[in-house]
């Protein structure tokens, strides 16, 4: 699951936390988090994507057993 955050408690994201967007990706290790975010895309359908398998991640043993935070 992947959140973009523009607030915390009701308040804006201060840039302490990441202002003004932070991306947070619970399925990644924390030496993978995404660092920086250059360009978002938003698609009506990821259908033309192969259903998002087949990734880096379903390929590689290490990411196929592990469990969601």
């Amino acid at each position: 699951q992947t959140i973009l955050a523009y607030e915390m408690n009701g308040q804006n994201l201060p840039e302490s936390h990441g202002a003004p967007l932070r991306l947070r990706n619970e399925l990644e290790l924390g030496f993978k988090q995404v660092k920086w975010v250059q360009a978002v895309e938003f698609v009506e359908s990821y259908a033309h994507l192969g259903q998002g398998e087949g990734g880096f991640n379903e390929d590689y043993e290490f990411f196929t057993t592990r469990n969601p935070i």
